[in-house]
């Protein structure tokens, strides 16, 4: 099971977050434009109820996920110059 928040970032559609239970874990990645991402664990969460936790998060946190996605590659570009 996977739910995946996608932002438009410069006309490209881009996975900012996601959130799965492979591997028997239910996890959260969060992208970052230097192409890595990172992983959060969610230890006391049932997989029965993670997936409908994970959708609210989102309805929640998703205009943040997004402006520290844009924050990073903000960063990121200013310091290619």
């Amino acid at each position: 099971m996977a739910l995946q928040l996608l932002g438009d970032i410069g006309g490209e559609w881009v996975q900012l977050v996601r959130y799965d239970n492979a591997h028997g874990t239910c996890h959260r990645h969060t992208a970052h434009p230097n192409g890595t991402e990172s992983s959060h664990q969610f230890l006391a969460v049932l997989t029965e109820t993670f997936l409908d936790q994970a959708q609210r998060e989102l309805q929640n946190h998703a205009e943040e996920y997004l402006d520290e996605y844009e924050r990073e590659l903000s960063n990121m570009n200013r310091g290619m110059r």
